[in-house]
Order: structure tokens, then C-alpha cells, then sequence
């Protein structure tokens, strides 16, 4: 299977829109997608278990 030439890497697109590896705009990005990941994570967890804010008031 041949790599199609049309596709490129997501880093180059993440060094575009928020700047190199290390800079302060890619670090803030880097730490806000983190947030995001962990917080669906524990949506997702809430919802397999069927627990909601409502069950602890």
C-alpha cells in the first residue's frame, strides 16, 4: 500500500496553527487537549457505570 502524497503529517498542521514543539501557544494547546481527553474519559467512565452529579446530593 503506497502512501497517498496528498496527506500530510498532523504535526506539520499543529506547527502551523499553534507553533513548534516547546513554544508557549503549542504547550497551552498541549495542556488544554489533555484537559479535554481526561474529562471525556471521565465521562465516559460515569456513564458505564451510570452515575451522575445527581447521585452524591
Amino acid at each position: 500500500m503506497q502512501a497517498n502524497p496528498k496527506i500530510g503529517s498532523m504535526d506539520v498542521v499543529l506547527d502551523k496553527l499553534y507553533g513548534k514543539v516547546g513554544s508557549p501557544e503549542r504547550e497551552e494547546f498541549r495542556k488544554e487537549a489533555y484537559a479535554y481527553c481526561v474529562g471525556q474519559m471521565i465521562s465516559d467512565a460515569r456513564k458505564q457505570e451510570k452515575i451522575n452529579l445527581n447521585t452524591f446530593l
